[in-house]
């Protein structure tokens, strides 16, 4: 056994793996029904426009959706050391085993991206050619590009992988996948003016980010988990609308409530189940983030319509975003956690109102600061935004009166 065996003997066995999870899926029904009519009605298509263009192609910016698709492809770049489990064990006495296995990944990682890049280009090649007018050996500079930019971008996951942890593995990536997307587009833009200057740039780049991924620290217990996870992704991928996904369970210290301490005085069940939603809610960033763009967008709405329209569509608003915030509540109420206490109707509903009042308490002040400013401009924003906050809370407080 040496090295290059080693590497190729698991190279083959994943190559192994995937064929047979994709043949798991891809039986001949579906390359009878689905794939070859697809492959020929797409070919067909695609041989057309090397005919003929439409004639609304010749308004599009052909060459930046090329870049756009050649970055995506670029972020996608990997290196894969191919570590197994029981590497932990026997192959860290060996380290320039390991070294050897590393540098062969980063051999076939850079074939596979070249192969990877080749696909958005070759979609968009007649109308490269004809509608952008680019030469041949222009569209290879761009490949070229490409190229070295994915094995900067590989290279780049690789150190921040195996170096950090959390969150700032996190910050650093997206740090310098910024800086990549910077450098991406104002060089991809020279290479008009400059191309052999820029290309030769670019390459000296990605040997330099090859060779510092290279002498990087090598995380082996986490490689060996990027390994295990690489291997399963196509069998996750197909199996994902088959098989129902449990989350995975972390446990993180909140930015809210750090100290789990109470919002209201008053200890009914009721006021606990509202409290209890409040800090569900306001922990999850997705809710956040997607009640926030409705507060935005439907703020723009107000302002497209007149004064006396936008009064009243605060009211369909309101409702909209109440009836949302109630089908939250059905399933957040009935998960196992929750539903595991005996909460009485009165209770539920107690609860629902109090919390509902609360987050939609935002939304209705800034749909009146925004009615009120259509009126009378600054001047009267302010004063709308705390009138219908007062509205909004008197009414809350009517419906609360109820379920006491």
């Amino acid at each position: 056994m040496t090295k290059r065996r080693l590497f190729f003997t698991r190279l083959k066995r994943d190559w192994k793996t995937q064929a047979k999870a994709w043949a798991s899926a891809l039986d001949w029904t579906v390359w009878l029904y689905l794939l070859i009519p697809a492959l020929i009605i797409g070919g067909g298509m695609y041989l057309e426009l090397w005919e003929t263009l439409p004639a609304w192609s010749e308004a599009m910016p052909w060459l930046l959706f090329a870049k756009i698709s050649l970055f995506i492809m670029i972020l996608l770049a990997r290196i894969r050391v191919y570590l197994e489990a029981a590497d932990r064990l026997f192959m860290l006495q060996r380290p320039a085993w390991i070294q050897a296995l590393r540098r062969y990944g980063m051999m076939y990682g850079g074939l596979k991206q070249a192969a990877a890049i080749l696909l958005p280009l070759v979609l968009l090649l007649p109308f490269l050619l004809k509608a952008e007018q680019l030469s041949w050996s222009t569209l290879m500079l761009y490949y070229l590009h490409a190229w070295s930019f994915s094995m900067i971008a590989a290279a780049a996951e690789h150190v921040t992988a195996n170096v950090l942890l959390g969150w700032r593995k996190w910050a650093v990536y997206l740090s310098c996948v910024s800086v990549i997307a910077v450098f991406y587009f104002v060089s991809a833009g020279w290479l008009s003016s400059s191309p052999a200057v820029t290309l030769i740039l670019t390459l000296f780049a990605a040997v330099m980010s090859l060779i510092a991924a290279l002498r990087a620290k090598l995380n082996i217990e986490l490689e060996v988990e990027r390994e295990q996870s690489a291997k399963l992704k196509t069998t996750e991928l197909l199996m994902s609308q088959v098989i129902e996904s449990k989350p995975k369970i972390n446990f993180r210290k909140p930015f809210l409530w750090t100290k789990s301490q109470r919002i209201f005085k008053t200890s009914d069940a009721g006021t606990i189940l509202a409290e209890m939603r409040l800090k569900a809610y306001a922990r999850k960033l997705s809710h956040l983030q997607v009640w926030l763009g409705f507060i935005s967008i439907s703020s723009v709405a107000l302002t497209l319509v007149p004064p006396a329209a936008a009064a009243a569509l605060i009211i369909a608003l309101a409702a909209m975003g109440a009836n949302w915030l109630r089908a939250q509540w059905s399933q957040w109420i009935a998960e196992e956690f929750i539903a595991q206490y005996s909460w009485t109707d009165r209770q539920k509903n107690y609860g629902i109102v109090l919390s509902r009042g609360l987050i939609m308490l935002p939304a209705i002040a800034v749909w009146c600061a925004v009615v009120g400013f259509l009126l009378g401009g600054v001047w009267l924003s302010v004063p709308f935004f705390t009138l219908g906050g007062v509205i909004w809370l008197f009414i809350s407080w009517q419906l609360l009166k109820s379920y006491k």
